[in-house]
């Protein structure tokens, strides 16, 4: 009885792992001399060499992250519930399994049917998202559990997520992905949108689409690869520079996610000077025009109000930006990223290259001289680093 148990529970492990019903797997209890190990958590994950089983070994302090294929990881798990564990939770599309030792030394398991909640998530992940929450880096990014649920805190960041994909999917001309094809996040910071990025435009061009985050935060930097190593994503890197400093090349695409006041302007010189095919930057803070902003004429009765000034100061640094980037030959397009209710930061600002221009737009060039005149705005950071 005691085999046949736990032979049962392998061969369930194996079974959902290759119908593709695996969500995860859970190794608690640990009784043996290694108290450190508090428990390891198993999930499926997509590698560039195929399907495989991820497995977090979760100590006090530190955790450990390695890949194995389905044979390897029977093994691993076998030796571990024989020599420490005495309990294991598996959880799949249909049902939740529950294996444990007995006072005799036997083994028993418990099922039970999955509840609704668990139900809806895998339909949603099945057929709502761009990005599921069965994705690993999801889990090691903090923004799901060991069982691929969202964490409660972390439901608009999901939402963000998904949706900064939506608007990438009815941009990008996926044509061009098959040749090389470079992204730079700039002030990638978590790297939330670098790996769902990847995720997305790699799926069918692993070996053309690369992305690099620019991040002057050291420790998320090092973070960032660690993770990026361990779902084995050889052309996801991140790198501690400023924006300023980083050269760019030969770009696809930049994108630059609440980039505070001019540090966006940056990021979008560096895609003009680049001549990125795509610029995608949600902008964030406003200080440098609002202080430019002279406060005679036609405007004082908006820059009396503090909050009014504030918000047409935000108008008209955005309005600018998309202006310069039509100067020089970009088709611009100003959109709400997401909601108001989940980010006050809701701006994207969409540019795609559509001609190459000798010089700016004289048109455009005249329009934003005209705006800045009407507003009495006295200087444009990323005008001045245009020089247009």
């Amino acid at each position: 009885m005691h085999q046949n148990k736990f032979d049962q529970f392998k061969s369930i492990i194996a079974t959902s792992f290759e119908s593709k019903k695996l969500i995860s797997l859970r190794l608690l209890d640990n009784k043996s001399g290694d108290i450190d190990l508090k428990q390891i958590i198993v999930k499926p994950i997509e590698l560039k060499t195929g399907y495989q089983l991820q497995f977090v070994f979760r100590h006090k302090t530190k955790d450990i992250t390695k890949n194995y294929t389905l044979d390897d990881a029977l093994n691993v798990i076998e030796q571990n519930l024989l020599e420490s564990f005495h309990q294991s939770e598996l959880i799949t599309t249909t049902e939740i399994q529950h294996l444990s030792r007995t006072n005799t030394n036997n083994w028993k398991i418990k099922i039970k049917t999955a509840d609704s909640q668990l139900k809806s998530l895998v339909h949603n992940k099945q057929k709502k998202y761009l990005i599921p929450a069965s994705a690993p880096y999801l889990f090691h990014l903090g923004v799901t559990n060991e069982s691929g649920m969202i964490k409660s805190a972390m439901h608009s960041k999901f939402k963000q997520i998904n949706k900064f994909i939506e608007i990438i999917s009815t941009v990008v001309d996926k044509a061009q992905l098959s040749k090389e094809f470079s992204v730079l996040d700039m002030g990638s910071g978590k790297g939330y949108l670098s790996f769902a990025l990847f995720d997305y435009l790699s799926r069918e061009n692993r070996d053309t689409v690369s992305i690099t985050g620019i991040e002057l935060r050291g420790g998320l930097v090092k973070t960032c690869n660690y993770i990026s190593n361990i779902c084995e994503y050889d052309n996801l890197n991140f790198v501690e520079s400023y924006i300023q400093d980083f050269k760019v090349e030969n770009l696809g695409m930049l994108i630059a996610l609440h980039a505070c006041n001019t540090a966006t302007d940056d990021a979008i010189f560096k895609g003009i000077n680049s001549n990125a095919k795509y610029i995608i930057c949600s902008p964030c803070c406003h200080k440098q025009v609002r202080n430019s902003m002279h406060e005679d004429g036609a405007i004082t009765s908006i820059t009396r109000h503090g909050i009014l000034k504030e918000r047409q100061a935000e108008i008209l640094t955005d309005t600018i930006r998309a202006l310069i980037l039509e100067a020089h030959g970009y088709k611009t397009n100003i959109m709400e990223f997401i909601s108001s209710e989940h980010t006050s930061k809701n701006l994207l600002i969409v540019a795609k290259k559509s001609q190459n221009l000798d010089k700016p737009n004289p048109v455009k060039v005249q329009e934003i001289e005209s705006l800045k005149a009407i507003f009495g705005i006295k200087r444009h950071y990323l005008q001045e680093l245009t020089k247009i």
